[in-house]
C-alpha cells in the first residue's frame, strides 16, 4: 500500500473525510488557511443565475466590468447525459431501472457538474475579493423549478442545473 501525500502543513488540517461514491471513495481534506483580504462593505454585487449565462454578476463599484460565466458547457453535458441515459435505459431488460453503464454515466456527469460549479464559485469569489466587494446579493425564488412550465427541453435544461448549490454561502 502506498502513502497518501497531503500538500499542506499537517498542523492546519482540521479533518479528513472519506466519502463513498458510486464505485470508488473520495478523500476530502479540510484545512485552515488564514488570509483576510481588505473588503469594503460599501460595494455591493448582484448575481443573477441562469442557463446560458450561468452567472451574471454586476456591481456598484465604478470602473469594474461585469462578470459573465458561460453555462453552455453544463447544458451540453446534461443534453449528452440525457441522450445516452435514454439509450441505455431502452436496452434494459424487465423491471430494471439502472445498470453499470448508467451509474458510470451519472457519476461522470455529476463529477463534471460539481467541478464546473466549484470552479465557477471560485472565479466569482476571486473576482469579489480582487475588486474589494463585501456584499453579495443572489437572486433566488422558492420552488422556482417545481413550477417551471417552459417546454419539455427547456424544463429539462433548467431543472438539471443545480442553481441552489451555487447560491449556498458555504459553497461560494
Amino acid at each position: 500500500m502506498s502513502e497518501i501525500k497531503i500538500p499542506v502543513v499537517v498542523e492546519t488540517v482540521i479533518e479528513v473525510r472519506i466519502v463513498p461514491a458510486t464505485n470508488c471513495y473520495i478523500i476530502e481534506v479540510v484545512y485552515e488557511k488564514t488570509l483576510q483580504p481588505q473588503i469594503h462593505s460599501t460595494y455591493v454585487a448582484g448575481i443573477d443565475l441562469g442557463i446560458d449565462r450561468l452567472v451574471a454578476l454586476s456591481t456598484n463599484k465604478p470602473g469594474v466590468k461585469p462578470l459573465l460565466v458561460n453555462g453552455k458547457p453544463l447544458k451540453s453535458v446534461n443534453q449528452l447525459y440525457n441522450k445516452r441515459k435514454a439509450k441505455y435505459q431502452s436496452h434494459l431488460k424487465g423491471n430494471r431501472k439502472s445498470s453499470r453503464k448508467i451509474e458510470a454515466l451519472s457519476y461522470r456527469r455529476n463529477r463534471f457538474v460539481e467541478n464546473y460549479l466549484h470552479n465557477t464559485s471560485k472565479l466569482v469569489v476571486n473576482y469579489l475579493v480582487t475588486n474589494n466587494i463585501g456584499t453579495v446579493v443572489i437572486g433566488k425564488n422558492d420552488n422556482w423549478k417545481q413550477g417551471a412550465n417552459i417546454g419539455k427541453k427547456n424544463n429539462q435544461n433548467f431543472t438539471q442545473i443545480p442553481h441552489d448549490k451555487k447560491a449556498q454561502a458555504n459553497y461560494l
